[in-house]
């Protein structure tokens, strides 16, 4: 076999394995999310450490105002809880619409609240797990027609982290609420995100000439990413450890995804070529439309404790992987004699 039909091959297996895996994260993911529906439930969304998730709906009544995000739940009508699963089993043990006691932990204080317990409609399901579903599937293709061209384009090689790692990212959160199966897979993505954008950052459609010089740099921020990823692991299941975590990873994300949209702006201001500034047009335009709203999400999250709806994120992001897919293929496009 030719040297160059080994490579194809090779690069033909990371795509079917990365194919493989996208599909099984879905559809696990997928399962989860659908089990829900019909079901009671708090009336809000709850991860396996028992804290409540920045995700809601602006129709569920207790999470208008966003003050009950990122704090714990500690106890049930007067019976201390220590899992998730006792949540739910006692929400589960009363019809929906009954009214429920719960105490609540943030930092050192503890407030109760009683909220009436609610059935996870179709319309709950696919204003938030259809979103995280749609986006997971748009990034994950953008992901495969990065892998498919990473061979004959530098730029694609660094495009591939981002929208992998955000794919595994949306498709893992199907399932943050329940069955928790994927629980310790989201927190990884979770603080993998700005790593990754900034290598899209530095690296699409061209790298800056330091970098070019010096491409072990690049392994600076992943290095800081492993660090906190290992952290967040180990306080994955402590209250004060994963909220710290949690807003590390999202403010740093959010200032990476600033920085993405700076560095497609000035590449499309100042291209190299007018090949080069044709790529990047659409995707310039796609980080403005899709990026805004999540940066100021992800930025808020510091300056509010966490009480900013991450699940609005999935509003606008599909249109970013769209446009990535669209300025590789135009890369494709403007360079025909590297199709063969």
């Amino acid at each position: 076999m030719r040297p160059q039909d080994t490579s194809r091959s090779r690069y033909d297996l990371v795509l079917i394995a990365t194919a493989l895996v996208l599909l099984s994260v879905g559809a696990i993911g997928a399962a989860g999310a659908a089990a829900q529906l019909g079901e009671p439930f708090p009336g809000f969304l709850v991860m396996r450490n028992r804290v409540v998730a920045s995700v809601g709906l602006s129709f569920w009544p207790a999470t208008q105002g966003s003050e009950i995000y990122q704090q714990q739940v500690v106890a049930i009508d007067g019976r201390p809880v220590t899992s998730a699963e006792e949540i739910q089993e006692a929400v589960r043990r009363v019809a929906p619409g009954t009214p429920i006691q719960y105490e609540l932990r943030s930092g050192d204080l503890e407030v109760t609240r009683t909220i009436e317990s609610r059935t996870f409609a179709l319309r709950d399901f696919l204003l938030l797990h259809g979103l995280y579903l749609l986006n997971g599937l748009a990034l994950g293709a953008a992901a495969l027609v990065a892998l498919s061209v990473r061979h004959r384009s530098p730029g694609a090689r660094a495009v591939v982290p981002l929208v992998l790692t955000g794919s595994l990212w949306a498709l893992s959160a199907m399932d943050l609420y329940g069955p928790y199966r994927l629980f310790r897979l989201h927190a990884a993505c979770e603080a993998l995100l700005f790593a990754a954008a900034l290598h899209m950052a530095l690296g699409f459609p061209n790298a800056p000439r330091w970098l070019e010089r010096h491409p072990a740099l690049i392994a600076v921020p992943y290095l800081v990413a492993g660090t906190l990823g290992a952290f967040y692991q180990f306080g994955l299941y402590e209250y004060r450890g994963y909220v710290t975590n949690h807003l590390l990873a999202i403010t740093a994300f959010g200032a990476a995804m600033l920085a993405l949209i700076i560095s497609e702006v000035e590449h499309y201001r100042r291209p190299r070529s007018l090949a080069a500034r044709e790529r990047v047009k659409i995707l310039a335009v796609g980080a403005l439309v899709a990026l805004s709203l999540p940066i100021c999400l992800t930025l808020a999250e510091l300056l509010t404790g966490g009480r900013a709806p991450q699940n609005a994120l999935t509003l606008t992001g599909f249109v970013f992987p769209a446009s990535i897919g669209y300025a590789l293929i135009r890369e494709d496009w403007l360079r025909p004699s590297q199709l063969v």
